[in-house]
């Protein structure tokens, strides 16, 4: 089981690190992604546990590591879309110009977006 499940954590934990860097540009992104990096964190801690005690059944452990590494692939994927969503645009207010970065970016009070 260590052997099948450990490179699949191993690998959605670096896909939500690339994904970490990126959500801070965003509240709302940065929220879910918050949200489903604590639960993968305990899950997997959980899985690990289980297969590291010996009163463990080791078969529950594997039916539970393939529901949520299914389950995290999927949340992954769409927090990966979320990310390519992420757009700049260019307020203006006088001479002044300012970068907002977002999923659905909105120039502050007295700005107006620069086309």
């Amino acid at each position: 089981i260590h052997a099948k499940y450990d490179p699949l954590f191993a690998s959605e934990a670096g896909r939500l690190a690339k994904i970490g860097t990126k959500a801070n540009l965003d509240d709302q992104l940065l929220r879910q992604y918050k949200a489903v990096l604590l639960d993968f964190n305990t899950m997997r801690g959980t899985v690990m546990d289980g297969l590291a005690n010996d009163s463990q059944d080791v078969e529950a452990m594997g039916q539970l590591a393939e529901e949520e590494t299914g389950e995290f692939a999927t949340s992954i994927y769409n927090l990966e879309q979320m990310v390519l969503k992420i757009k700049t645009i260019t307020c203006l207010k006088g001479k002044t110009s300012k970068k907002v970065t977002g999923i659905t970016p909105a120039c502050p009070k007295g700005y107006t977006k620069k086309k």
